[in-house]
């Protein structure tokens, strides 16, 4: 008996001695926790900035680090806690540009890194409906072709009956004023804005044209315009 009582406690006391040390060790390690890993932001209409912060907890015994964030296409991370202590939390800012998903769901993901050993990466969600404020036909402009040509582009705008507006001013940015001409007309219910190319040369261009409305839920449509010019014959 007395044989088997010590055979059993060879047998036992490793386990119980490795179980020991895990658990010192596991009591030694951050434990990230994300308060509300989903974010949803609801219907916006096309074109906002959705910002929203994620607070992330700390439940372990040391400092927890975020050592990197890195977001989907759409998805900006304006700041972030590194370093959140035990018992503390920290926030990773973001922001997301539903600009172009108009009438769209718009979901992205953010993945962050941390030095929790449990959870090196940790998945954030936001996500939500986007309403077109306008149908903007095409959405773009690319005038391409050789110089001394005609090349011109013709978009229309057209309000929607939820959002109606009357654009009140356009102009085109700085870095394209002077490569580009255009005319904004108004026929029935919809505008029809005119681009034409003035580069007389070989070279590329990109920059936007801005009309200005007098709706408060946007107050600003940006037309996207880019150039690729050819030489002359």
């Amino acid at each position: 008996m007395k044989m088997a009582c010590f055979i059993w406690t060879l047998l036992i006391t490793p386990i119980v001695l490795c179980l020991t040390v895990y658990a010192d060790q596991s009591s030694e390690l951050p434990v990230a926790v994300a308060k509300q890993p989903h974010f949803e932001f609801g219907t916006v209409v096309e074109g906002t900035v959705v910002t929203h912060d994620f607070i992330i907890g700390n439940q372990g015994k040391v400092p927890l680090s975020i050592k990197d964030v890195k977001t989907s296409c759409g998805c900006t991370t304006a700041n972030y806690t590194k370093t959140i202590e035990p018992g503390t939390e920290g926030k990773i800012t973001i922001k997301g540009n539903t600009r172009g998903y108009g009438d769209r769901q718009f979901s992205k993901t953010i993945t962050v890194f941390t030095n929790d050993p449990r959870q090196e990466q940790m998945n954030l969600y936001i996500s939500g409906n986007v309403e077109s404020f306008a149908l903007v036909e095409p959405e773009g402009v690319f005038l391409t072709g050789i110089a001394g040509d005609t090349i011109q582009s013709i978009i229309t705008i057209t309000p929607l009956k939820k959002y109606p507006f009357n654009i009140t001013e356009s102009s085109a940015a700085p870095d394209i004023e002077k490569k580009i001409s255009f005319t904004l007309n108004k026929k029935e219910d919809r505008y029809i804005l005119s681009i034409n190319n003035l580069l007389n040369e070989q070279g590329r261009y990109r920059g936007s044209i801005i009309l200005k409305t007098d709706n408060s839920t946007k107050p600003e449509i940006i037309i996207n315009v880019s150039g690729t010019i050819k030489g002359k014959r």
